[in-house]
């Protein structure tokens, strides 16, 4: 994304397809930071949040919170639902931490088990269509997803479209706060 000039938000679950703690999981986490993508939370778990109480709402929330943060520095501000599932109290939660839930208007059907080419073809038919924004929802743990990017962003970026953080499309910061990386909890494992 960065060699072609395109910046995007990457939300990191704690705890669903390894541990954020995990070395490789967290030097993922550092790259996306550092070249300048945004950085937010897919919650710990990857649990159905409109299930939940208020307290396992804002444990599911803290935990990515802390995490990105001992990693990066940065302190989140947004939080996109696992399966796009939110009610008003994952809102209220949400909002007593400080973020913007976030969901996507475009699937790319990457995790329901479209091919690199389906997934393609979807790209190009929304694009054609010239929405004037796209809110994507892709998942790089796809392999198919990271074959077929460098051919979705030239194409989006061919239709005019400027690919960039969900905070600048918003025109609002990225994160609550920024500072140093922290230690992080090795075993931190707990749920």
């Amino acid at each position: 994304m960065t060699t072609a000039g395109a910046n995007g938000t990457f939300f990191f679950n704690g705890n669903n397809w390894g541990c954020i703690y995990d070395e490789a999981m967290a030097e993922r986490v550092k790259y996306a930071y550092d070249q300048g993508h945004q950085v937010a939370s897919h919650t710990w778990q990857h649990l159905h949040l409109n299930t939940l109480t208020e307290h396992e709402l804002h444990v599911q929330m803290w935990l990515v919170e802390e995490a990105v943060y001992k990693i990066t520095g940065a302190y989140i501000a947004f939080t996109r639902p696992p399966f796009g599932e939110y009610n008003d109290l994952v809102l209220e939660v949400a909002g007593m931490r400080g973020q913007i839930v976030a969901n996507w208007d475009f699937d790319s059907g990457d995790t329901g088990g479209l091919t690199g080419d389906q997934s393609l073809a979807r790209y190009r038919t929304l694009a054609a269509g010239r929405p004037e924004s796209i809110l994507t929802l892709n998942h790089e743990i796809n392999p198919t997803t990271v074959q077929i990017l460098p051919q979705v962003i030239a194409d989006l970026q061919a239709a005019g479209y400027r690919l960039t953080t969900l905070a600048d499309c918003l025109g609002v910061e990225p994160y609550q706060f920024v500072s140093e990386p922290q230690e992080r909890d090795i075993e931190r494992n707990l749920l």
